[in-house]
Protein backbone atom coordinates (compact mmCIF):
# COMPACT_ATOMS: atom_id res chain seq x y z
CA UNK A 1 0.00 0.00 0.00
CA UNK A 2 1.15 3.51 -0.71
CA UNK A 3 2.92 4.88 2.41
CA UNK A 4 1.13 8.23 2.22
CA UNK A 5 -2.25 6.50 2.12
CA UNK A 6 -1.33 4.31 5.11
CA UNK A 7 -0.28 7.30 7.21
CA UNK A 8 -3.39 9.29 6.25
CA UNK A 9 -5.83 6.52 7.09
CA UNK A 10 -4.06 5.64 10.33
CA UNK A 11 -4.34 9.29 11.39
CA UNK A 12 -8.06 9.32 10.59
CA UNK A 13 -8.71 6.14 12.58
CA UNK A 14 -6.75 7.50 15.53
CA UNK A 15 -8.66 10.78 15.44
CA UNK A 16 -12.02 9.03 15.27
CA UNK A 17 -11.23 6.85 18.26
CA UNK A 18 -12.67 3.48 19.33
CA UNK A 19 -15.63 4.55 21.48
CA UNK A 20 -18.04 4.92 18.56
CA UNK A 21 -17.88 1.18 17.86
CA UNK A 22 -20.05 0.48 20.92
CA UNK A 23 -22.83 2.82 19.81
CA UNK A 24 -23.19 1.31 16.37
CA UNK A 25 -22.85 -2.16 17.80
CA UNK A 26 -25.80 -1.52 20.10
CA UNK A 27 -27.88 -0.35 17.15
CA UNK A 28 -27.09 -3.55 15.31
CA UNK A 29 -27.95 -5.91 18.13
CA UNK A 30 -31.23 -4.16 18.95
CA UNK A 31 -32.44 -3.90 15.35
CA UNK A 32 -31.49 -7.34 14.05
CA UNK A 33 -31.23 -8.38 10.40
CA UNK A 34 -34.63 -6.90 9.52
CA UNK A 35 -33.20 -3.40 9.82
CA UNK A 36 -30.57 -3.44 7.09
CA UNK A 37 -28.75 -0.25 6.15
CA UNK A 38 -29.72 1.18 2.76
CA UNK A 39 -27.11 2.98 0.67
CA UNK A 40 -29.05 5.19 -1.73
CA UNK A 41 -27.22 5.64 -5.02
CA UNK A 42 -28.84 8.49 -7.02
CA UNK A 43 -27.25 7.27 -10.25
CA UNK A 44 -28.10 4.60 -12.79
CA UNK A 45 -26.59 1.11 -12.44
CA UNK A 46 -23.22 0.36 -14.05
CA UNK A 47 -22.04 3.97 -14.24
CA UNK A 48 -18.79 5.17 -12.68
CA UNK A 49 -20.41 6.43 -9.48
CA UNK A 50 -22.45 3.25 -9.10
CA UNK A 51 -19.29 1.15 -9.37
CA UNK A 52 -17.60 3.05 -6.55
CA UNK A 53 -20.73 3.04 -4.38
CA UNK A 54 -21.07 -0.73 -4.61
CA UNK A 55 -17.44 -1.30 -3.68
CA UNK A 56 -17.96 0.89 -0.61
CA UNK A 57 -21.26 -0.83 0.27
CA UNK A 58 -19.65 -4.27 0.21
CA UNK A 59 -16.77 -3.08 2.37
CA UNK A 60 -19.08 -1.40 4.89
CA UNK A 61 -21.16 -4.55 5.18
CA UNK A 62 -18.08 -6.56 6.08
CA UNK A 63 -16.74 -3.91 8.44
CA UNK A 64 -20.03 -3.22 10.27
CA UNK A 65 -21.16 -6.83 10.33
CA UNK A 66 -24.64 -6.04 9.02
CA UNK A 67 -26.39 -5.86 5.66
CA UNK A 68 -25.69 -2.76 3.57
CA UNK A 69 -28.00 -2.80 0.57
CA UNK A 70 -27.20 -0.61 -2.48
CA UNK A 71 -30.40 0.96 -3.83
CA UNK A 72 -30.38 2.88 -7.12
CA UNK A 73 -32.74 5.88 -7.16
CA UNK A 74 -31.53 7.78 -10.20
CA UNK A 75 -33.02 10.72 -12.04
CA UNK A 76 -33.47 14.48 -11.89
CA UNK A 77 -29.76 15.17 -11.56
CA UNK A 78 -29.53 13.04 -8.34
CA UNK A 79 -32.42 14.96 -6.72
CA UNK A 80 -34.73 11.94 -6.44
CA UNK A 81 -32.32 9.82 -4.41
CA UNK A 82 -31.08 12.80 -2.43
CA UNK A 83 -34.61 13.82 -1.46
CA UNK A 84 -35.33 10.30 -0.25
CA UNK A 85 -32.39 10.50 2.16
CA UNK A 86 -33.14 14.06 3.28
CA UNK A 87 -36.59 12.91 4.40
CA UNK A 88 -35.39 9.69 6.08
CA UNK A 89 -35.08 9.18 9.82
CA UNK A 90 -31.68 10.34 11.19
CA UNK A 91 -30.83 6.94 12.65
CA UNK A 92 -27.96 5.75 10.47
CA UNK A 93 -30.17 3.30 8.58
CA UNK A 94 -30.30 5.33 5.34
CA UNK A 95 -27.09 6.59 3.74
CA UNK A 96 -26.51 8.64 0.61
CA UNK A 97 -23.71 8.27 -1.92
CA UNK A 98 -23.29 11.66 -3.55
CA UNK A 99 -20.83 14.53 -3.62
CA UNK A 100 -20.14 17.11 -6.29
CA UNK A 101 -23.55 16.52 -7.90
CA UNK A 102 -25.34 17.38 -4.68
CA UNK A 103 -23.37 20.60 -4.19
CA UNK A 104 -24.45 21.92 -7.61
CA UNK A 105 -28.17 21.80 -6.81
CA UNK A 106 -28.60 25.28 -5.25
CA UNK A 107 -27.06 26.89 -8.32
CA UNK A 108 -29.20 24.90 -10.75
CA UNK A 109 -32.63 24.63 -9.15
CA UNK A 110 -34.86 27.19 -7.47
CA UNK A 111 -37.46 24.69 -6.23
CA UNK A 112 -35.42 22.13 -4.30
CA UNK A 113 -37.45 20.07 -1.79
CA UNK A 114 -34.50 20.18 0.61
CA UNK A 115 -31.78 22.53 1.80
CA UNK A 116 -28.44 21.17 0.61
CA UNK A 117 -26.54 22.84 3.46
CA UNK A 118 -28.98 22.09 6.28
CA UNK A 119 -30.65 18.75 5.50
CA UNK A 120 -27.55 16.60 4.94
CA UNK A 121 -24.57 15.75 7.11
CA UNK A 122 -21.39 14.54 5.44
CA UNK A 123 -19.86 11.47 7.10
CA UNK A 124 -16.67 10.93 5.09
CA UNK A 125 -15.13 11.74 1.76
CA UNK A 126 -14.73 8.59 -0.34
CA UNK A 127 -12.81 9.23 -3.53
CA UNK A 128 -12.03 11.38 -6.53
CA UNK A 129 -12.67 10.33 -10.10
CA UNK A 130 -11.03 12.12 -13.01
CA UNK A 131 -13.10 12.86 -16.11
CA UNK A 132 -12.20 11.77 -19.63
CA UNK A 133 -13.40 12.85 -23.08
CA UNK A 134 -14.21 10.04 -25.52
CA UNK A 135 -15.69 9.82 -29.01
CA UNK A 136 -17.58 7.04 -30.73
CA UNK A 137 -16.17 4.70 -33.38
CA UNK A 138 -17.76 6.57 -36.29
CA UNK A 139 -16.30 9.99 -35.50
CA UNK A 140 -12.86 9.51 -37.00
CA UNK A 141 -11.31 12.10 -34.69
CA UNK A 142 -7.89 11.36 -33.23
CA UNK A 143 -7.19 14.32 -30.98
CA UNK A 144 -8.76 17.08 -28.94
CA UNK A 145 -7.73 19.51 -31.68
CA UNK A 146 -9.88 17.56 -34.17
CA UNK A 147 -12.96 18.04 -31.99
CA UNK A 148 -12.25 21.74 -31.57
CA UNK A 149 -11.83 22.19 -35.32
CA UNK A 150 -15.06 20.34 -36.16
CA UNK A 151 -17.04 22.19 -33.49
CA UNK A 152 -15.83 25.59 -34.66
CA UNK A 153 -16.60 24.80 -38.28
CA UNK A 154 -20.21 23.89 -37.42
CA UNK A 155 -21.18 25.27 -33.99
CA UNK A 156 -23.82 23.16 -32.26
CA UNK A 157 -23.75 20.29 -34.75
CA UNK A 158 -21.74 17.93 -32.56
CA UNK A 159 -23.68 16.35 -29.71
CA UNK A 160 -22.59 15.38 -26.21
CA UNK A 161 -24.39 13.08 -23.82
CA UNK A 162 -24.61 13.26 -20.04
CA UNK A 163 -26.38 11.52 -17.18
CA UNK A 164 -29.02 14.25 -17.17
CA UNK A 165 -29.63 17.98 -17.04
CA UNK A 166 -27.76 19.44 -14.08
CA UNK A 167 -25.73 16.28 -13.46
CA UNK A 168 -22.05 16.52 -12.60
CA UNK A 169 -21.25 15.33 -16.12
CA UNK A 170 -23.38 18.15 -17.55
CA UNK A 171 -21.57 20.74 -15.46
CA UNK A 172 -18.18 19.22 -16.32
CA UNK A 173 -18.96 19.19 -20.04
CA UNK A 174 -20.10 22.81 -20.09
CA UNK A 175 -16.95 23.85 -18.23
CA UNK A 176 -14.86 21.98 -20.83
CA UNK A 177 -16.65 23.50 -23.84
CA UNK A 178 -16.22 26.95 -22.30
CA UNK A 179 -12.50 26.27 -21.88
CA UNK A 180 -12.16 25.02 -25.45
CA UNK A 181 -14.21 27.91 -26.84
CA UNK A 182 -16.73 25.67 -28.63
CA UNK A 183 -20.47 24.92 -28.56
CA UNK A 184 -21.97 21.42 -28.61
CA UNK A 185 -25.60 20.30 -28.33
CA UNK A 186 -26.55 18.67 -25.05
CA UNK A 187 -28.41 15.35 -25.13
CA UNK A 188 -29.49 14.41 -21.59
CA UNK A 189 -30.03 10.76 -20.63
CA UNK A 190 -31.30 9.04 -17.51
CA UNK A 191 -27.80 7.83 -16.79
CA UNK A 192 -24.32 7.21 -18.17
CA UNK A 193 -25.11 3.72 -19.51
CA UNK A 194 -27.73 4.78 -22.10
CA UNK A 195 -25.47 7.63 -23.21
CA UNK A 196 -22.65 5.14 -23.79
CA UNK A 197 -24.98 2.87 -25.76
CA UNK A 198 -25.81 5.72 -28.14
CA UNK A 199 -22.15 6.72 -28.34
CA UNK A 200 -21.19 3.18 -29.38
CA UNK A 201 -24.10 3.10 -31.81
CA UNK A 202 -22.98 6.29 -33.55
CA UNK A 203 -26.05 8.26 -32.45
CA UNK A 204 -23.99 10.51 -30.18
CA UNK A 205 -20.67 12.23 -30.87
CA UNK A 206 -18.84 12.66 -27.56
CA UNK A 207 -19.11 11.93 -23.85
CA UNK A 208 -17.14 13.63 -21.06
CA UNK A 209 -17.66 11.68 -17.86
CA UNK A 210 -15.88 9.81 -15.07
CA UNK A 211 -13.12 7.51 -16.16
CA UNK A 212 -14.43 4.33 -14.47
CA UNK A 213 -17.03 3.25 -17.07
CA UNK A 214 -14.73 4.28 -19.93
CA UNK A 215 -11.61 2.25 -19.12
CA UNK A 216 -12.95 -1.00 -20.62
CA UNK A 217 -14.32 0.51 -23.85
CA UNK A 218 -11.08 2.49 -24.34
CA UNK A 219 -8.88 -0.56 -23.86
CA UNK A 220 -11.00 -2.64 -26.26
CA UNK A 221 -10.99 0.26 -28.75
CA UNK A 222 -14.78 0.60 -28.75
CA UNK A 223 -14.29 4.31 -28.11
CA UNK A 224 -11.35 6.68 -28.56
CA UNK A 225 -10.05 8.67 -25.60
CA UNK A 226 -9.05 12.22 -26.52
CA UNK A 227 -8.06 13.63 -23.16
CA UNK A 228 -8.22 13.11 -19.42
CA UNK A 229 -9.10 15.87 -16.97
CA UNK A 230 -6.11 15.44 -14.67
CA UNK A 231 -2.92 17.49 -14.55
CA UNK A 232 -0.81 14.37 -15.09
CA UNK A 233 -1.61 11.21 -17.01
CA UNK A 234 -3.43 8.42 -15.19
CA UNK A 235 -1.80 5.11 -14.31
CA UNK A 236 -4.76 3.13 -15.60
CA UNK A 237 -4.56 4.70 -19.11
CA UNK A 238 -1.04 6.18 -19.38
CA UNK A 239 -1.23 6.60 -23.17
CA UNK A 240 -4.14 9.04 -22.98
CA UNK A 241 -2.87 12.65 -22.96
CA UNK A 242 -4.25 15.17 -20.51
CA UNK A 243 -6.40 18.01 -21.76
CA UNK A 244 -3.95 20.37 -20.07
CA UNK A 245 -0.99 19.18 -22.14
CA UNK A 246 -2.92 19.69 -25.38
CA UNK A 247 -2.85 23.46 -25.17
CA UNK A 248 -5.04 24.14 -22.14
CA UNK A 249 -2.58 24.39 -19.25
CA UNK A 250 -4.12 24.15 -15.80
CA UNK A 251 -7.34 22.52 -16.94
CA UNK A 252 -8.47 19.95 -14.42
CA UNK A 253 -11.83 18.38 -13.66
CA UNK A 254 -12.60 15.48 -11.40
CA UNK A 255 -15.68 14.63 -9.44
CA UNK A 256 -15.62 13.63 -5.80
CA UNK A 257 -17.90 11.44 -3.74
CA UNK A 258 -18.86 11.32 -0.09
CA UNK A 259 -21.08 9.42 2.29
CA UNK A 260 -24.02 11.38 3.74
CA UNK A 261 -26.71 10.86 6.34
CA UNK A 262 -29.78 12.97 7.13
CA UNK A 263 -29.09 16.03 9.26
CA UNK A 264 -29.67 15.31 12.94
CA UNK A 265 -28.02 11.91 12.88
CA UNK A 266 -26.17 11.42 16.22
CA UNK A 267 -22.47 12.28 16.18
CA UNK A 268 -21.57 8.82 17.48
CA UNK A 269 -23.21 7.14 14.47
CA UNK A 270 -21.50 9.49 12.02
CA UNK A 271 -18.15 8.84 13.70
CA UNK A 272 -18.64 5.08 13.60
CA UNK A 273 -19.52 5.18 9.91
CA UNK A 274 -16.49 7.36 9.14
CA UNK A 275 -14.30 4.94 11.05
CA UNK A 276 -15.71 2.05 9.00
CA UNK A 277 -15.09 3.93 5.74
CA UNK A 278 -11.47 4.59 6.71
CA UNK A 279 -10.91 0.89 7.36
CA UNK A 280 -12.62 -0.12 4.12
CA UNK A 281 -10.46 2.29 2.13
CA UNK A 282 -7.23 0.90 3.53
CA UNK A 283 -7.96 -2.65 2.33
CA UNK A 284 -5.68 -3.70 -0.51
CA UNK A 285 -8.51 -5.44 -2.42
CA UNK A 286 -10.65 -2.29 -2.29
CA UNK A 287 -7.77 -0.02 -3.30
CA UNK A 288 -6.92 -2.35 -6.16
CA UNK A 289 -10.48 -2.21 -7.46
CA UNK A 290 -10.65 1.58 -7.14
CA UNK A 291 -7.24 1.99 -8.81
CA UNK A 292 -8.43 -0.15 -11.72
CA UNK A 293 -11.35 2.23 -12.19
CA UNK A 294 -9.11 5.29 -11.90
CA UNK A 295 -10.51 6.30 -8.51
CA UNK A 296 -8.31 7.89 -5.84
CA UNK A 297 -9.44 6.97 -2.30
CA UNK A 298 -9.80 10.01 0.00
CA UNK A 299 -11.26 9.05 3.41
CA UNK A 300 -11.81 11.79 5.98
CA UNK A 301 -13.40 12.69 9.28
CA UNK A 302 -17.03 13.93 9.36
CA UNK A 303 -15.79 17.43 10.16
CA UNK A 304 -13.47 17.57 7.17
CA UNK A 305 -16.14 16.13 4.86
CA UNK A 306 -18.71 18.68 6.03
CA UNK A 307 -16.30 21.58 5.54
CA UNK A 308 -15.63 20.48 1.97
CA UNK A 309 -19.33 19.96 1.31
CA UNK A 310 -20.24 23.48 2.41
CA UNK A 311 -17.31 25.05 0.54
CA UNK A 312 -18.22 23.21 -2.67
CA UNK A 313 -21.85 24.35 -2.44
CA UNK A 314 -20.64 27.95 -2.38
CA UNK A 315 -18.10 27.33 -5.13
CA UNK A 316 -20.46 25.70 -7.61
CA UNK A 317 -23.31 28.08 -6.93
CA UNK A 318 -20.98 30.90 -7.98
CA UNK A 319 -19.58 29.06 -11.02
CA UNK A 320 -23.01 28.02 -12.30
CA UNK A 321 -24.51 31.48 -11.97
CA UNK A 322 -21.47 33.10 -13.61
CA UNK A 323 -21.38 30.67 -16.54
CA UNK A 324 -25.13 30.81 -17.19
CA UNK A 325 -25.59 27.03 -16.99
CA UNK A 326 -29.27 26.24 -16.43
CA UNK A 327 -31.26 23.11 -15.65
CA UNK A 328 -33.60 24.18 -18.49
Amino acid sequence: MNTRRRILKSAILLALGPSSQIVFGQTQSSSGNSNAIRLIIPYDPAGGSDMVARVVAKGLQEELGRSVIPVNRSGAGTRIGSDLVAKSAPDGQTLLFNGLGLTTHPGLYSDLPYDVKKDFAAVSLLGRQPYMLVTGPSMGTRSLADIVTLAKQQPGKLSFGTAGIGSAAHIASEVLWYTLGIKLTHVPYKGTSPAMIDLLGGRLDVVFTTIAPLVGPVKTKQVRALGVGTLSRTAVLPDVPTIAEQGYPGFEFSTWSALYVPSGTPEAIKTRLAQAVAKVLEQSTVLSKLDTDGVIATPSSPEEAQRMHLAEVDRWTTVIKRSGITAQ
